[in-house]
């Protein structure tokens, strides 16, 4: 099928579903063979590229200066740009009847800024989780920047939305997972935890932390041994550090 195209058009094109933008993150979108999409916006240098396939949608030849005009000037796009259907959306039952005996999740309490979920993402492909799980409030829907700073995760780690994270938690414990929050107070530094089985690793907002609710729920509190001249670090920079440990432990099955 030769898909249609049209060569520097003025675009009065209406976004139907997720803007993507970026080169890593548009063609892992590409690849992705449960994504759908709208409408596929190029510049020439990607156009042979996008074409070897067919996507079951339009192919638009455009300019850089137009796709800044279809998603804001602000959005780095690199010459491409994707209408898609949002990814079906999976459910915690689902992540956990999938589940293997080694499985790793990752639950965030709260955690707003999708620059910082994008990196987390990121981390979460790099050392092996199988979801990340997230508040239905006060955490970011999928957007292109989310996407963008993801930079492909986003198709690899299912994004999990729970509406009460206590009982998400809770539903967790129940099916042998071993729940660690990540804590400043935390009793035990986290190469001091044996991470083996089934793990669930929870993070919260900066500044603010893991809710009560949600510290007490846990197994355990960890930390990560900081400076103790400056022990604040950036969420995402944490989630790295410690996915890392639990990663490396279960990757070579240390004590």
């Amino acid at each position: 099928m030769k898909h249609p195209k049209n060569k520097n058009q003025n675009i009065s094109y209406k976004l139907k579903g997720e803007a993507l933008y970026g080169v890593h993150a548009c063609f892992a979108a590409l690849e992705n063979g449960i994504r759908q999409f709208f409408s596929i916006f190029v510049t020439q240098k990607y156009h042979a590229d996008v074409v070897k396939k067919d996507y079951g949608c339009p192919v638009n030849i455009v300019t850089g200066e137009q796709l800044s005009k279809l998603i804001g000037d602000d959005a780095v796009h690199q010459g491409i740009v994707i209408d898609s259907r949002p990814l079906p959306e999976k459910s915690l039952e689902e992540v956990i009847e999938d589940s293997s005996e080694d499985s790793s999740l990752l639950v965030l309490d709260q955690v707003t800024d999708p620059h910082n979920i994008g990196a987390i993402l990121r981390s979460c492909a790099v050392f092996g989780i199988d979801a990340l799980v997230l508040t239905e409030r006060h955490s970011p829907k999928v957007t292109g920047v989310l996407a963008k700073i993801a930079s492909g995760a986003l198709e690899k780690i299912p994004l999990v939305y729970v509406g009460n994270m206590v009982q998400a938690l809770n539903q967790m414990k129940k099916s042998g997972y071993w729940i660690s929050g990540l804590a400043e107070e935390g009793d035990q530094f986290a190469h001091q935890v044996k991470f083996d089985g089934k793990t669930a690793l929870v993070m919260g907002a900066e500044g603010s932390g893991l809710r009560r609710m949600t510290r007490e729920t846990c197994d355990m509190l960890v930390k990560l041994p900081t400076s103790d001249t400056f022990s604040t670090l950036n969420v995402s920079n944490a989630a790295a550090i410690i996915l890392y440990e639990a990663h490396r432990q279960k990757l070579y099955q240390t004590s």
